[in-house]
């Protein structure tokens, strides 16, 4: 699994409700940091949150592989609890 190029803490600096008018660009910079199809009409999902079961993260995995056969693109910058790590992954 690649290595976050980006903090957690900075997530909120890049997608803040000031820089809306840069969200593609923004979309595009992260897309490209961690190698994945640029492209504006791709719908790119972030994560920050842990992912544990107290944030019903067993609803995630249920419907990860369903997101990704669909096109869309997942990025966590997160902490997980063990028996999530290997699903998500």
């Amino acid at each position: 699994m690649k290595e976050p190029l980006l903090l957690s803490q900075d997530v909120h600096r890049i997608y803040s409700s000031k820089s809306l008018k840069k969200k593609f660009s923004e979309k595009e910079n992260l897309q490209k940091q961690y190698g994945l199809t640029v492209g504006k009409k791709i719908f790119c999902l972030g994560m920050t949150l842990s992912i544990s079961q107290k944030n019903k993260a067993n609803l995630l995995v249920e419907i990860i592989e369903g997101l990704l056969e669909i096109g869309f693109q997942l990025v966590f910058l997160s902490s997980a609890e063990e028996e999530f790590q290997k699903p998500i992954e």
